[in-house]
């Protein structure tokens, strides 16, 4: 069920035209905050993570 008004499949396709620019935002916001350059190299801190 959804609530989605009009025609499912032009909406759906508007859904995924937009995510291409919400992984791209969300890829320049990881830069900015440096979390592209930080990994896990010890299993206790991807745990605590």
């Amino acid at each position: 069920m959804t609530n989605i008004k009009g025609s499912f499949k032009k909406t759906l396709d508007n859904f995924y035209g937009l995510i291409t620019w919400v992984e791209y935002g969300f890829r320049h916001c990881k830069q900015e905050l440096l979390w592209t350059d930080y990994m896990f190299t010890n299993f206790q801190h991807i745990e605590r993570w």
